[in-house]
């Protein structure tokens, strides 16, 4: 069972979230950053289910959300902090590491109004690489996140590397 905590957030410019100049190179984003989770688990062969409560982070994105020709991926951050805020950030990663312009994020405080982000307000690096055994592609498994303007710095490592999405 997810409840919301926050309203939901139009994502982008009134939900139209841009990932590059081309025609089809946007989609309609909405989030609901802070959900309470509530749920139970029955293993097999167990005789009481077990409970599970939690935080959860809803996104949708819908439309024909084509990358530049320019970009290698993206990297995806939605993070839930202690203090009742979240963060969204995503670089759409040029070929060469960097960011492409439309690269951008928001910040939900506790109580108020969302203040979106342009990657200019961002300085973001890669603490770790991990090589695909499949694809032999190297991706970011590891970052530093700071948002001076906002008081944040963060380091982020995922609990499992592997996340390799192959579409093509």
């Amino acid at each position: 069972t997810l409840v919301p905590v926050k309203p939901p957030l139009l994502q982008g410019d009134r939900g139209f979230s841009r990932k590059g100049p081309g025609p089809n190179e946007y989609s309609h984003y909405v989030s609901i950053p802070r959900l309470d989770a509530q749920g139970t688990l029955t293993e097999s062969g167990s005789r009481a289910p077990l409970r599970l409560t939690g935080t959860a982070w809803f996104d949708h994105e819908w439309g024909p959300g084509a990358l530049p020709e320019a970009a290698a991926g993206w990297d995806w951050f939605a993070v839930q902090l202690d203090d009742g805020s979240e963060l969204m950030l995503y670089r759409i990663r040029t070929k060469e590491g960097g960011a492409t312009p439309f690269s951008s994020g928001v910040r939900v405080p506790p109580k108020g109004t969302p203040v979106p982000l342009a990657w200019s307000d961002v300085r973001f690096g890669a603490t770790k690489q991990w090589r695909s055994p499949r694809s032999g592609a190297s991706y970011p498994a590891g970052w530093e996140i700071e948002v001076p303007k906002e008081g944040l710095t963060l380091r982020i490592e995922p609990l499992v590397a592997d996340q390799e999405l192959v579409t093509a």
